[in-house]
């Protein structure tokens, strides 16, 4: 099993459809994985339903939560200072990447952040 989280597009993803359950029904993906996420893919689901991130379950295997840049950049300090990838440096490149694409995104817009299960 896969337990992935990315940033996503959510111009024109429509959170209330139910007819595309069991397809993939999520936003569009702009990013690039978390590198190393499975603990974080279980903490966004725990904060998605405690209401702690404006979010929900959109197929049966993703969910999704409304974010903004400084909310992904926080999430991705937060988790990689508590789960350092130093030692690992194909994920520490993966990272850096994950970085980039953050700091390419729009200040004033909202984002998708998925947690996929494949």
């Amino acid at each position: 099993m896969y337990l992935d989280v990315y940033i996503s597009d959510l111009e024109g993803f429509d959170w209330d459809d139910t007819s595309e359950w069991n397809t993939g029904h999520t936003p569009k993906k702009i990013s690039v994985l978390f590198p190393s996420a499975r603990n974080l893919y279980y903490e966004l689901i725990e904060k998605i339903k405690s209401g702690e991130l404006q979010g929900k379950q959109t197929d049966w295997g993703a969910s999704v939560s409304k974010v903004n840049k400084n909310n992904i950049k926080m999430i991705i300090e937060k988790y990689y200072e508590e789960n350092p990838l130093g030692k690992f440096q194909h994920l520490q490149q993966e990272l850096t990447e994950l970085n980039k694409q953050v700091e390419a995104l729009d200040d004033k817009k909202m984002y998708g952040l998925v947690c996929s299960e494949l």
